[in-house]
């Protein structure tokens, strides 16, 4: 009778070791999606004039978290779209309508300073690698460019679970959702571009990120 209540004992505190330990496992995946505000300083369109007013955009980001120590290493991927409509009045065309839209694929090395469990701030920076593609068409020639650089971002994460306890808990049993921020980032990517389609841009983010 005293082994069976042993192993009982034993068995019980083996399986609080492991719920334990599946509670406090770290996120290995995220998901990020974001509005975009983007200007693009550089950029001439074939009448002479630039784009003087900033992009509206959106963006979608995959991450994948391979380490957790001193903070967290991750590894990501995703597309960026901007688009603008720029009116105005050239030499030889009356009311000209320029459209200019551009698609971006990104990689990135991101570090988050997340050192603690819940923490409710995450400062965070990224290296970015963005290969460009874009076109503009409208009352003038179409035309595309394709272009690569390395840009880089800072942001800020601010961890939405604490604000309503009992909805994450819920998110995390159907979903899988460990953690929500909010995200707010800066982000700058210089060109060595010797076309007058300098895509070169620094602008702001803003969205959602879902760790899993």
């Amino acid at each position: 009778m005293k082994f069976a209540f042993k192993f009982i004992l034993l068995l019980a505190i083996n399986f609080s070791v492991v719920f334990e330990a599946a509670a406090l496992e770290e996120p290995s995946l995220a998901l990020e999606l974001t509005y975009n505000r983007i200007e693009h300083p550089n950029y001439i369109v074939e009448t002479g004039t630039g784009l003087p007013n900033p992009s509206n955009g959106f963006a979608l980001q995959v991450e994948y978290f391979p380490i957790h120590q001193v903070g967290k290493l991750g590894i990501s991927g995703g597309l960026s779209y901007f688009n603008q409509t720029r009116d105005f009045v050239a030499l030889d065309l009356a009311d000209a309508t320029v459209n200019v839209w551009g698609l971006s694929l990104e990689g990135g090395l991101v570090y988050h300073a997340d050192f603690f469990v819940n923490q409710i701030l995450v400062p965070y920076a990224k290296l970015v690698p963005t290969y460009i593609l874009s076109e503009q068409y409208g009352r003038i020639t179409r035309s595309y460019s394709a272009q690569f650089a390395i840009g880089y971002t800072f942001g800020v994460a601010f961890l939405l679970d604490i604000l309503e306890p009992g909805k994450q808990n819920y998110m995390e049993r159907q979903y899988g959702v460990n953690n929500v921020y909010l995200i707010a980032e800066y982000s700058q990517l210089n060109l060595s571009s010797t076309t007058a389609q300098d895509l070169s841009s620094k602008g702001y983010r803003l969205g959602l990120r879902f760790e899993f």
